[in-house]
């Protein structure tokens, strides 16, 4: 590893390599926002990450201790969380009754607005992924 440590290179070494990268002089890039987001990620790391969140005022250096010292080494695996991108052409279908080409067809000439105002029109409550 060259030069300043990663966001990786933390989570990797607060997880298993336990080599204490951090360096209160230069912490390279060790965000507490992100270390916490990526501790959140796994199912035994979540109530760490938790106690973090709530102790937000936290210097990195003592969130790096907390990770360090707290946590089993053991290597973690998990896919970072992505926000999902909704999928506007079955409410085109659904408002217009056309087929799935056609309705690509009016999504063309669609702009944002136009989106937000289908979303809004075709929202029957609850819990929804139409949000935007």
């Amino acid at each position: 590893m060259s030069g300043q440590p990663s966001l990786f290179d933390f989570v990797k070494d607060l997880s298993y390599e336990k080599k204490g990268l951090f360096d209160p002089l230069t912490p390279g890039d060790f965000n507490v926002f992100m270390i916490n987001r990526a501790m959140s990620m796994y199912p035994d790391t979540i109530f760490f990450a938790n106690e973090m969140n709530m102790l937000s005022k936290l210097s990195p250096q003592a969130v790096f201790s907390f990770y360090y010292f707290g946590l089993d080494k053991k290597r973690r695996f998990s896919k970072w969380a992505k926000a999902e991108k909704f999928d506007i052409i079955p409410l085109i279908q659904e408002k217009y009754q056309c087929n799935i080409n056609r309705a690509k067809e009016i999504k063309g000439l669609m702009n944002a607005e136009n989106e937000k105002a289908l979303i809004k029109e075709l929202d029957k409550g609850g819990v929804s992924k139409r949000s935007k």
